[in-house]
């Protein structure tokens, strides 16, 4: 926390970062909590965008360059996207772009990260029983009412709409655990085009 808040001064950024329990609440500053899964340390981020949050996510990996911090084949790098304008139909899009390409994205990420226990391969047309066209023209309402039950099971698939009900984003799974900046950022443009 304290090399986090002195990289951020360094830098010029403006926010902070807290250590805290475990919880899930969305929140304005960067925190480090626990995380039973890996038995260490999960950094999570607040809501951020354009040079801005590229600022933030920079500072944070120097600290924990300086720091020595590493990552394992048992971390991963969990990203949301803010899905508030979305409809139904553009939400079942990027469950079918995924799903069609999850073989080749496959390629993208270590191979720890291929249909793990938490990041399991989306296979759209499965839980959907038509793929995207069963959202066609519909609101997100309809988009999760469709979904229905299969709409828990995709908390630990490589594309989580859970998500949505939480904090209102559409969450990638699949990215191996890093602390390269340059890395971390390009996964975001990624997931943000998809």
């Amino acid at each position: 926390q304290n090399e986090i808040n002195r990289q951020f001064r360094l830098a010029g950024v403006t926010n902070r970062c807290e250590a805290q329990g475990y919880n899930h609440n969305d929140q304005p500053i960067w925190k480090i909590v626990p995380d039973a899964t890996i038995q260490g340390w999960e950094i999570v981020s607040p809501p951020m965008q354009g040079y801005e949050g590229q600022m933030q996510l920079k500072a944070v990996c120097k600290a924990l360059d300086v720091l020595g911090v590493t990552v394992d084949q048992r971390c991963g790098l969990h990203v949301h996207h803010d899905a508030a304008d979305l409809t139904g139909e553009q939400l079942g899009k990027i469950g079918a772009i995924y799903s069609a390409f999850q073989f080749t994205i496959d390629r993208l990420v270590a191979p720890s990260r291929r249909g793990n226990r938490w990041a399991q391969r989306l296979n759209w047309d499965s839980i959907t029983q038509r793929g995207a066209e069963k959202f066609k023209g519909d609101t997100k309402a309809g988009f999760l009412a469709k979904l229905g039950t299969n709409f828990t099971s995709t908390r630990y698939l490589t594309v989580n709409f859970q998500a949505l009900l939480n904090h209102g984003t559409v969450e990638f799974r699949q990215h191996q655990g890093s602390v390269n900046a340059t890395k971390i950022w390009n996964w975001v443009l990624f997931t943000q085009a998809i």
